[in-house]
């Protein structure tokens, strides 16, 4: 799969790490020049030093082709507009990270469908939802939201012994 992530600070880079080892092609835009080189070396990906809310940087990283395009830095408006770009550019998949503000706000004005971006999230907001989850059941051992989170899946440890056994 072709990948393009935008932002290399700890969600890009992490991210950028953890796919690079399932055999993933991965490009990596940075703005940053220092942090660009030191991600160049470290890492298994192609790494562009641009800012990835201009088109002729997304060009260059052929965003195109891409399957998923991630837009994963700090900052809401370049996340929207680079992933708004990367959409009308070709891409077939982009993902926004917004700050929670910005999700709480989709009541009011719909970012996705304004902006043309598949997916938007809030790494916040993720985080409060899995804690939610451990608080509410802290001896689950996994629990998934399915059906769009309308339902949730527990799975519990049960002793050999246990009526439910079986």
């Amino acid at each position: 799969m072709n990948i393009i992530i935008i932002g290399a600070g700890e969600v890009g880079r992490h991210l950028a790490e953890s796919l690079s080892t399932q055999l993933h092609n991965i490009t990596l835009i940075e703005a940053s020049q220092g942090r660009s080189d030191a991600i160049n070396e470290s890492l298994d990906a192609s790494v562009l030093c641009g800012n990835g809310a201009a088109a002729t940087t997304l060009a260059e990283a052929n965003v195109g082709e891409c399957d998923l395009f991630l837009a994963l830095t700090s900052l809401d408006n370049t996340n929207l507009v680079s992933a708004s770009i990367a959409k009308s550019l070709g891409a077939k998949k982009t993902v926004a990270r917004v700050h929670a503000s910005v999700e709480r706000e989709e009541w009011l004005f719909d970012y996705r469908n304004h902006f043309g971006i598949d997916y938007l999230f809030s790494t916040e907001r993720l985080a409060a939802v899995e804690l939610v989850k451990f608080v509410r059941n802290p001896e689950g051992l996994v629990v998934e939201d399915i059906a769009r989170g309308r339902i949730e899946l527990h799975q519990y440890k049960v002793s050999a012994d246990s009526l439910a056994v079986g």
